[in-house]
C-alpha cells in the first residue's frame, strides 16, 4: 500500500483528465485517509460508493501490478497512451522510422554531390526542398524546430 500511496501522491491532478482506475484510486486514498483520521471504520464512510472495487487493488499485493503500472504512466502527462500501449510504441516508432530511413537513404545515394534540405510539413507529410547545401552532407539531424 506504501508503493501506491506514493504513486498517488505523484498524480498530476491540474487540467489532466483520468480513467477510472487513477480516479478511483485518488478517491479511495482520501476516503482511506478520512476513515483514519476520524477513527472511523472504512466501511460505514463509503459503503455505497462505486470507487470501493479499487480496495482490492489497493490492498492486495498479489493484484496491484496493473494500477500501479497504470499509476506509474499516471504521473506524466504526454502521451500517457503511448506509454501504457506496446503495439502504440510499435507503431509509433514505425511511423517515425519511416522518414529518418528515407533522409538516411537519400544523404548515402546523394553522398557525393550537392546536398538538398528539405523542410516536412508535419500537417500533410509532404518534404519541399528548402535550399541545396552546397557540399556533401556527412549526416542529419532531424528536430521540431523548438
Amino acid at each position: 500500500m506504501k508503493e501506491i500511496q506514493k504513486l498517488i501522491s505523484e498524480i498530476r491532478t491540474d487540467l489532466d483528465s483520468h480513467n477510472n482506475m487513477e480516479s478511483y484510486a485518488l478517491m479511495f486514498s482520501g476516503y482511506q485517509q478520512i476513515s483514519h483520521d476520524l477513527s472511523t471504520p472504512s466501511s460505514t464512510i463509503f459503503n455505497n460508493w462505486a470507487f470501493k472495487e479499487i480496495e482490492a487493488y489497493c490492498t492486495s499485493p498479489d493484484l496491484d501490478d496493473n494500477l500501479i503500472k497504470q499509476l506509474k504512466v499516471s504521473a506524466s502527462v504526454p502521451f500517457k497512451i503511448v506509454k501504457l500501449s506496446k503495439p502504440l510504441r510499435f507503431a509509433l516508432l514505425f511511423i517515425v522510422s519511416i522518414p529518418v530511413l528515407f533522409l538516411a537513404y537519400h544523404l548515402w545515394i546523394n553522398r557525393l554531390s550537392n546536398c538538398s534540405i528539405y523542410s516536412i510539413n508535419l500537417t500533410t507529410g509532404a518534404a519541399t526542398e528548402a535550399a541545396i547545401f552546397p557540399n556533401a552532407a556527412r549526416g542529419f539531424a532531424i528536430g521540431l524546430g523548438f
